[in-house]
């Protein structure tokens, strides 16, 4: 269950980060378009990979599958953990 809520908070802070996108201030010099397309589609791969092991944690838990729920919940929370170390760098290590 544990897991379940480090998910879904991931989950929510990388909804944020995604929906927000600040504007540049005068003055700022503009991103690069090559990173941000970059870290956009780094951070695209972590969340489906986040869909993909939630998802097979609740089928699995659902069907009564012991291991394929380990195995689930394992790389679900490795992956949550990732999602958190991916964010640090904007929010800070609180947010990790």
């Amino acid at each position: 269950m544990r897991t379940i809520w480090l998910a879904v908070s991931a989950l929510v802070l990388l909804s944020v980060f995604v929906a927000s996108s600040p504007l540049p201030v005068q003055g700022q010099a503009m991103a690069n378009p090559a990173k941000v397309a970059n870290l956009r589609m780094a951070l695209r791969d972590l969340y489906i990979n986040h869909i993909f092991w939630v998802r097979s944690l609740v089928l699995s838990t659902r069907l009564g599958e012991k291991k394929a729920v380990s195995e689930a919940d394992e790389y679900g929370l490795e992956n949550a953990k990732a999602i958190g170390l991916s964010i640090s760098p904007f929010y800070g290590q609180a947010a990790a």
